[in-house]
């Protein structure tokens, strides 16, 4: 009767460090998830800025274009009065 009960506090005490082993899993995992839904944010967060930035490079980089193609208009009619 001594050996099943030794037998028993065993495997109670087995049980009890899996149990112990299987919370710190868990807790690791919820950190771990909520690292990811964090990156996923900031990663979200960092594409719209990305998007943003670009098209006001787009919108700098037009209106420089069309700046430059008034000036070279303006040379060219100069030129053609000059010459005419």
């Amino acid at each position: 009767m001594f050996q099943l009960e030794a037998r028993l506090a065993e495997k109670e005490e087995n049980l009890l460090e899996k149990d112990l082993i299987f919370e710190q899993v868990n807790r690791l995992v919820d950190r771990v998830k909520n690292k990811a839904e964090g990156g996923k944010e900031d990663t979200l967060e960092l594409a719209k800025k990305v998007r943003v930035n670009s098209i006001q490079l787009k919108t700098s980089l037009d209106a420089s274009v069309v700046f430059t193609i008034n000036e070279l208009q303006a040379t060219l009619k100069m030129l053609i009065h000059l010459t005419f």
